[in-house]
């Protein structure tokens, strides 16, 4: 999901029998739109790992709405209950997550590129991968298909061991 996707999710896009989250608005700048940044609605499958990340996120917020802390339906918000207006917060948080864990700083944004290259390079229809992604067929292939075109067979085996590697990690 794109960032501005991701914090104007609401608890009533999530459906956790499915494993898939809808995605049908934004917010940018601090302003909701009622639309994708393409105008698509989509259905995002989430991956084993997203979906015990979300779960966990959905159990903290149920905790904290119980006890009156929340007024709104957000799935991700402020440390003090707040809704996340722009996305200044969130990258410095990342930035300051990346430097704790010694990362070379990227932007959060390369989470969403490094999703679209795994995908292809394991072999996934480009149809699905650019509609569960928000991109044209045509968008997705001019821009992905220079990460993938060198792929070798021992990078598609490593990422094949880290899918499954990240769906066996306990979460805390």
């Amino acid at each position: 999901m794109r960032p501005s996707e991701q914090i104007a999710l609401v608890k009533s896009d999530v459906n956790l029998e499915h494993s898939t989250v809808s995605v049908n608005k934004a917010r940018v700048a601090g302003i909701d739109r009622d639309s994708t940044k393409t105008d698509e609605d989509r259905t995002v499958v989430l991956c084993p790992r997203a979906l015990a990340v979300l779960k966990c996120q959905l159990e903290l917020r149920s905790g904290l709405e119980r006890t009156g802390f929340l007024n709104h339906d957000h799935v991700f918000f402020h440390a003090d209950g707040q809704l996340i207006r722009n996305l200044q917060q969130p990258h410095k948080r990342w930035r300051r997550t990346l430097a704790s864990i010694k990362l070379r700083y990227r932007k959060p944004y390369s989470a969403r590129h490094t999703s679209v290259s795994w995908n292809l390079m394991l072999g996934k229809n480009p149809l699905w991968v650019a509609k569960q992604h928000g991109h044209s067929v045509a968008t997705m292939l001019r821009i992905y298909t220079a990460w993938t075109e060198g792929a070798l067979e021992s990078d598609i085996d490593a990422i094949d061991g880290e899918r499954i590697v990240q769906t066996e990690l306990p979460l805390k």
